[in-house]
């Protein structure tokens, strides 16, 4: 399906799926199957910061007239590899004049190739009918976060030593691909230890030690990164109603609660004592509220309480939250259109609102999430995002 904007503007979409390899084959040859596509939707990340980075998803509507989707079918074109965990990715490529790619401050006419939205595999092919006689194929996707929660570790020793070497050692070990392996290296260390069980516990403890983010990207290599990576961000677009901001489609989801706020916590590192760290002024205001983290892989309860006390500065007070905003690319294609598909979890992104009196909003905030609607003349794109670092 070819989307194409009014003006000079033109945004193609393009869907792959690699029928007939293994889930895991590092460079899979894809089928192109795009002019089957009727829409889809995507979700990746966390709807906050103390949620979980959950399984990335999309919902793709194929046409399926013709029968190339429906298993066991002997007289579809794909058969007999129309079946759950077949590599799957959608993508788009767009050609604008005058955008600018993400970090480049010149401009000029931009065609970036082809810009990864989600990649994952197939959960299941599901027959759909329309009106009794429109045959779709609902294809529902995820990615690697559900692999790892299949996967089984088997007691093989990681540590001591960084927490993204031990990230990685366990992937590779799991068989997942090196060359699917990003990343940055943290300050904290993890201590010897040899998991038994889900993979996907095991590296949660590790991310949970660090107190970073760990996650898959929409190329669908995994990406880790170590708390603190935020503080190193500087803001790169601003979202807002005001001249040279970039317009949301609909008012921003403000938050302004108690829902996030702990001002005493508490870490329970493997072998050691539980540290807390607690704010006095904050329990005052608020009363106790608790949060407890225990097992985790710190190499000392000094690093352990180090943790607790990053934890207390970020949510010992109530802050004036933007929750989520929507947008749509097609309203301001030249710049949007490159935040819409260029942007991951973690980046840094100023949201402001003029209110009828009183003082400007204005909050920078962090990309915890990226949801995708998207059919023939339509798409919408929103943001979820936090303002912790």
């Amino acid at each position: 399906m070819s989307i194409t904007w009014p003006g000079d503007t033109a945004i193609t979409l393009k869907v792959e799926a690699a029928f007939g390899v293994n889930p895991l084959t590092v460079a899979p040859s894809y089928t192109d199957i795009t002019a089957d596509l009727r829409s889809f939707t995507t979700e990746r990340g966390r709807d906050n910061i103390a949620d979980r980075i959950r399984t990335g998803k999309a919902t793709v509507i194929l046409d399926n007239r013709a029968g190339d989707y429906t298993p066991f079918n002997t007289a579809g074109a794909n058969t007999p590899d129309v079946i759950p965990m077949v590599p799957f990715r959608i993508s788009a490529q767009y050609d604008i004049p005058g955008a600018m790619a993400v970090g480049d401050a010149i401009g000029g006419q931009l065609d970036i190739g082809d810009v990864p939205i989600v990649t994952g595999f197939v959960e299941g092919w599901e027959p759909v009918w329309v009106d009794g006689t429109d045959m779709q194929s609902r294809v529902r996707v995820s990615d690697g976060i559900r692999l790892w929660n299949q996967f089984t570790v088997t007691g093989n020793d990681y540590g001591p030593g960084g927490i993204r070497p031990a990230i990685k050692k366990m992937l590779t070990d799991l068989g997942w691909p090196a060359a699917w392996i990003d990343g940055y290296v943290g300050l904290v260390d993890t201590q010897h230890h040899s998991p038994t069980g889900s993979a996907l516990t095991a590296l949660r403890r590790l991310e949970d030690t660090d107190g970073g983010e760990l996650f898959i990207q929409a190329d669908g290599h995994s990406m880790f990164h170590p708390t603190g990576y935020r503080d190193t961000l500087a803001v790169v677009d601003t979202f807002g109603d005001g001249a040279n901001e970039y317009r949301y489609e609909h008012d921003p989801d403000f938050g302004f609660d108690d829902h996030q706020i702990w001002n005493t916590i508490s870490i329970l590192r493997r072998g050691g004592t539980t540290q807390t760290s607690s704010d006095a002024t904050s329990i005052d205001k608020y009363g106790e509220r608790s949060l407890r983290v225990s097992d985790t892989l710190h190499t000392s309860d000094a690093a352990a309480l180090t943790l607790a006390a990053d934890l207390k500065a970020r949510y010992k007070d109530p802050q004036l939250r933007v929750d989520s905003f929507t947008f749509v690319p097609a309203t301001d294609p030249t710049n949007l259109w490159p935040v819409a598909l260029g942007y991951d979890i973690s980046q840094k992104l100023t949201v402001k609102r003029v209110p009828a009196a009183g003082d400007t909003i204005d909050i920078d905030v962090f990309l915890e999430g990226i949801s995708h609607t998207a059919g023939e003349m339509s798409w919408e794109t929103e943001f979820t995002v936090s303002q912790y670092a």
